[in-house]
Protein backbone atom coordinates (compact mmCIF):
# COMPACT_ATOMS: atom_id res chain seq x y z
CA UNK A 1 0.00 0.00 0.00
CA UNK A 2 1.06 3.66 -0.71
CA UNK A 3 1.32 6.29 1.67
CA UNK A 4 -1.80 9.28 1.77
CA UNK A 5 -0.44 12.60 2.23
CA UNK A 6 -1.60 14.50 4.98
CA UNK A 7 -1.32 15.48 8.97
CA UNK A 8 2.39 14.73 10.12
CA UNK A 9 1.73 13.39 13.61
CA UNK A 10 -1.79 13.54 15.04
CA UNK A 11 -2.40 13.45 18.68
CA UNK A 12 -5.99 12.62 19.64
CA UNK A 13 -6.32 13.15 23.77
CA UNK A 14 -8.84 12.19 26.42
CA UNK A 15 -11.97 14.90 25.02
CA UNK A 16 -11.01 15.06 22.21
CA UNK A 17 -14.35 14.01 19.76
CA UNK A 18 -14.60 14.75 16.05
CA UNK A 19 -11.55 16.28 15.35
CA UNK A 20 -11.21 17.10 11.36
CA UNK A 21 -8.17 15.93 9.49
CA UNK A 22 -7.55 15.91 5.82
CA UNK A 23 -5.77 13.63 3.71
CA UNK A 24 -4.60 13.91 0.00
CA UNK A 25 -5.07 11.31 -2.65
CA UNK A 26 -2.64 13.10 -4.80
CA UNK A 27 -2.79 11.78 -8.63
CA UNK A 28 0.42 10.81 -10.63
CA UNK A 29 1.31 14.09 -12.85
CA UNK A 30 1.76 11.38 -15.87
CA UNK A 31 0.66 8.55 -17.92
CA UNK A 32 4.27 7.37 -17.38
CA UNK A 33 5.08 8.89 -13.70
CA UNK A 34 4.93 6.84 -10.45
CA UNK A 35 4.75 10.05 -8.23
CA UNK A 36 1.33 10.38 -6.77
CA UNK A 37 -0.80 7.86 -4.56
CA UNK A 38 -3.16 7.52 -7.61
CA UNK A 39 -3.16 6.94 -11.15
CA UNK A 40 -2.79 9.72 -13.68
CA UNK A 41 -6.12 11.33 -15.13
CA UNK A 42 -8.48 9.27 -12.03
CA UNK A 43 -10.01 10.95 -9.07
CA UNK A 44 -11.80 9.29 -6.26
CA UNK A 45 -15.08 9.19 -6.10
CA UNK A 46 -15.50 7.48 -2.73
CA UNK A 47 -14.18 6.07 0.42
CA UNK A 48 -14.19 3.90 3.45
CA UNK A 49 -11.72 4.87 6.16
CA UNK A 50 -10.84 2.09 8.92
CA UNK A 51 -8.68 2.40 12.21
CA UNK A 52 -6.13 -0.25 13.13
CA UNK A 53 -3.98 -0.76 16.18
CA UNK A 54 -1.32 -3.35 16.22
CA UNK A 55 -3.03 -5.04 13.03
CA UNK A 56 -6.74 -5.19 15.01
CA UNK A 57 -9.44 -2.90 13.68
CA UNK A 58 -10.45 -0.65 16.18
CA UNK A 59 -13.82 1.70 15.60
CA UNK A 60 -14.56 4.35 18.25
CA UNK A 61 -11.63 6.48 16.56
CA UNK A 62 -13.61 7.10 13.31
CA UNK A 63 -16.23 9.43 13.85
CA UNK A 64 -17.26 10.03 10.07
CA UNK A 65 -15.41 10.17 6.85
CA UNK A 66 -16.06 11.53 3.05
CA UNK A 67 -13.53 12.46 -0.18
CA UNK A 68 -14.23 15.82 -2.03
CA UNK A 69 -11.22 16.48 -5.18
CA UNK A 70 -9.09 13.65 -3.83
CA UNK A 71 -9.01 15.09 -0.62
CA UNK A 72 -10.52 13.27 1.76
CA UNK A 73 -11.97 14.34 5.19
CA UNK A 74 -11.70 12.25 8.70
CA UNK A 75 -13.02 13.78 12.19
CA UNK A 76 -11.37 11.35 14.84
CA UNK A 77 -12.63 10.40 18.62
CA UNK A 78 -10.02 9.82 21.46
CA UNK A 79 -11.06 5.97 21.61
CA UNK A 80 -13.90 5.20 24.09
CA UNK A 81 -11.81 2.22 26.26
CA UNK A 82 -9.11 4.74 26.91
CA UNK A 83 -6.92 3.04 25.13
CA UNK A 84 -3.56 4.77 24.47
CA UNK A 85 -1.12 4.04 21.45
CA UNK A 86 -0.20 4.23 18.51
CA UNK A 87 -2.50 3.55 15.37
CA UNK A 88 -3.25 3.01 11.84
CA UNK A 89 -5.71 4.69 9.11
CA UNK A 90 -6.24 2.80 6.11
CA UNK A 91 -8.04 4.44 3.25
CA UNK A 92 -9.79 2.26 1.05
CA UNK A 93 -10.51 4.73 -2.05
CA UNK A 94 -12.98 4.14 -4.95
CA UNK A 95 -11.42 5.84 -8.02
CA UNK A 96 -13.89 6.78 -10.79
CA UNK A 97 -12.85 3.80 -12.99
CA UNK A 98 -14.05 1.33 -10.26
CA UNK A 99 -10.61 0.32 -9.29
CA UNK A 100 -10.33 0.65 -5.19
CA UNK A 101 -7.08 1.45 -3.88
CA UNK A 102 -5.84 1.20 -0.41
CA UNK A 103 -3.65 3.70 1.30
CA UNK A 104 -2.33 3.91 4.73
CA UNK A 105 -1.46 6.68 7.41
CA UNK A 106 0.57 5.92 10.33
CA UNK A 107 0.76 8.21 12.48
CA UNK A 108 -2.24 8.81 14.63
CA UNK A 109 -1.38 8.75 18.61
CA UNK A 110 -3.47 8.37 21.14
CA UNK A 111 -2.38 9.87 24.46
CA UNK A 112 -4.41 9.69 27.79
CA UNK A 113 -3.62 12.45 30.11
CA UNK A 114 0.02 13.08 31.01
Amino acid sequence: MADVEGNEIIVLRPGDSAKPYEFYAKPCTSQSSNDGAIPYGTSVSDVAVKAYKKGVESTEIIEASSVSNNIVQVQLNYPDDDESGKYQLRFDLTLDTGAVISLRYDEVHARGDD
